[in-house]
């Protein structure tokens, strides 16, 4: 599932870019990354699990002691060169390792003391307790995750069907409704942070509603080719929405999981 769904993300300046484009449409003005990491300074040695370009690494970085290493992990080689640059430019030191996660970390018990999984630990769920392994007493696991009601909301939006969307499924692995059911038996606190968001586009912004419409089609639609344009009837509908409406809103909310306490394997 890892590899099929990392086609999506194999242009790092494609997913970057959508990123930027999320955060100028979204209704909350906080960046996720500063409720993911609120209350830690001073990160010390860090791994980042399913690193795509560098999103959460840089957070890290910039909450870093200068020099430390800050390790990721991603399917996607492409992602190399972006997430090294990133984690550079904040005064930090990185490591990238090109790897599906779907076996064994291969660090030592307690090598870590913070340990992220952003918008990914749904795709590896079966790694939370060698997470727990590699998490210092004392540090933290934090996971950033979709609701899957969020999905659900562009799914209305675009007037698809719900049950032959490929990210329900892989998303319900471990969303905000079910990660801590995924999380619990291995942490001894989960505290839960809610990050409630909406992505608006007014009737001016069709051109960036299709462009994420477009990066998200592969994920929703099954065997849509991707960096195919968006089918017709998707554009009229979204069209139709703005020049009705004069906006388009889909719900975003995510859920930020900070983990203490890592029971040993």
């Amino acid at each position: 599932m890892q590899r099929r769904f990392a086609r999506v993300y194999e242009e790092a300046g494609a997913h970057g870019a959508v990123s930027d484009l999320i955060r100028r449409h979204s209704s909350n003005p906080i960046d996720v990354r500063d409720v993911a990491l609120a209350g830690i300074d001073r990160v010390g040695a860090s791994l980042d699990l399913g690193c795509g370009f560098g999103f959460m690494a840089e957070g890290l970085a910039r909450r870093a002691r200068p020099g430390i290493e800050i390790v990721g992990i991603d399917v996607n080689g492409a992602n190399r060169t972006p997430f090294l640059a990133r984690v550079r430019a904040a005064g930090c030191r990185g490591r990238f390792v090109c790897r599906a996660l779907d076996e064994r970390l291969r660090f030592a018990d307690r090598s870590f003391r913070t340990v992220v999984a952003s918008y990914s630990l749904y795709f590896f769920p079966g790694l939370v307790p060698e997470v727990a392994r590699v998490v210092v007493p004392g540090g933290r696991f934090v996971v950033i995750t979709h609701r899957e009601t969020s999905l659900r909301s562009l799914l209305d939006v675009l007037g698809l069907p719900v049950a032959e969307a490929p990210q329900v499924a892989a998303l319900h692995a471990c969303s905000a409704e079910t990660a801590p059911s995924v999380l619990k038996p291995w942490f001894g606190t989960v505290e839960e942070r809610p990050y409630h968001n909406e992505l608006v586009f007014e009737r001016s912004d069709l051109g960036d509603l299709l462009t994420y419409v477009r990066f998200k089609l592969p994920l929703i639609i099954r065997g849509f080719p991707i960096g195919s344009d968006v089918p017709t009837p998707v554009v009229e509908r979204a069209r139709e929405a703005l020049d009705g409406d004069g906006r388009i809103v889909i719900a975003k909310d995510d859920s930020v999981f900070v983990c203490t306490g890592p029971a040993r394997p």
